[in-house]
């Protein structure tokens, strides 16, 4: 799998440097002040993220099923974890929103979701409940998606030799 990730994504996007510590202290603390019913970290990878979010109950999801392995060894009661992409949560969450609170990190890239930008807008309206917060963050140069909701805040700052943005929106 990492054969297919695009030359500058490697060794970004992970959980093992302090810089990436800081990456997910500037997004967790940018979600706004809250506590959650429910959450979905899409892309979560080890957990790195999900283990922050400020929900009763958080659900991560991610396609590597080694890496949800990984995650379930947080042994958090509150946390859940599901392999599989954001092109499946219709098939693993149905159609109906259930999350107060998204996060999507380091996934929303040509080249995971190529063209299907319309088709992800619809996924996460879908899941995203009346009054919810979406939490997007991204290599700025290689993310282009714009979310049709309502901007609350955007944070640019530098990672891994990049810039790094970080999206909020309210549904």
């Amino acid at each position: 799998m990492e054969d297919e990730i695009p030359h500058e994504l490697h060794g970004l996007e992970t959980s093992s440097s302090g810089e990436d510590h800081g990456r997910r202290d500037i997004l967790v603390g940018a979600i706004p002040k809250h506590q959650y019913n429910r959450a979905l970290d899409i892309g979560c990878g080890d957990g790195f993220i999900t283990q922050r979010l400020p929900a009763k109950s958080v659900v991560g999801l991610d396609s590597d099923p080694v890496i949800i392995q990984r995650a379930k060894t947080l042994d958090d009661p509150k946390i859940s974890f599901e392999t599989g992409s954001l092109f499946d949560v219709p098939e693993i969450f149905g159609h109906k929103p259930l999350f107060d609170l998204i996060v999507i990190s380091g996934v929303l890239y040509p080249h995971y979701i190529a063209d299907a930008k319309k088709l992800i807008y619809v996924l996460v309206d879908n899941l995203l409940m009346p009054g919810g917060v979406l939490a997007v963050g991204h290599i700025a140069r290689l993310y282009d998606c714009r979310f049709p909701y309502l901007l609350l805040k955007e944070l640019t700052f530098p990672y891994a030799n990049e810039d790094y943005l970080i999206e909020l929106y309210a549904k």
